[in-house]
């Protein structure tokens, strides 16, 4: 097997199979394959996402005069990062453990290292349920398509 680079090319070589069947005929085949390292390193941050809990329905009662509203405590994030051999277009997938697809988040980035960042939101806008989750980062570069993963929880409480 040989295996070679060239500039901005990813590392390539050939992989033969032989094999003979059960009448005794031999074949050979070979195929070209090339190796996509454009993503690596794959961190998630924090492990586990703290989230506050949702909050209870208002009752129904007499109209009260409006009151300002009060600001809004800042939801905590999920940055998944990840370093990047050459530019490409990144998609965060948050996964159940089961592969349902809950949120995504797409962005571009350079080579070097990249961030995405999940504010805790399902696709519907509402904070997703506490459990175990994926982290799925897929980076569509020149040379193709790879996909890096990892598992992280989701907490409530305030």
């Amino acid at each position: 097997m040989q295996t070679g680079t060239s500039r901005g090319a990813p590392p390539a070589g050939v992989q033969a199979v032989s094999a003979t069947d059960d009448r005794n005929v031999a074949s050979t085949a070979e195929r070209q394959f090339s190796l996509n390292r454009t993503l690596g390193a794959l961190r998630v941050a924090p492990q586990s996402l703290r989230l506050p809990n949702p909050k209870p329905k208002p009752k129904k009662k007499a109209k009260a005069p409006a009151k300002p509203a009060a600001k809004a405590a800042a939801t905590p994030t999920l940055t998944v990062s990840a370093t990047l051999t050459r530019p490409a277009t990144l998609t965060l997938r948050i996964e159940t453990e089961l592969g349902t697809t809950v949120a995504a988040v797409a962005s571009r980035a350079a080579a070097g290292d990249a961030d995405v960042t999940w504010d805790g939101r399902a696709k519907d806008g509402e904070l997703v349920r506490a459990g175990s989750y994926v982290a799925r980062l897929v980076a569509v570069s020149s040379v193709g398509t790879s996909e890096l993963d990892a598992p992280f929880a989701v907490t409530r409480g305030n």
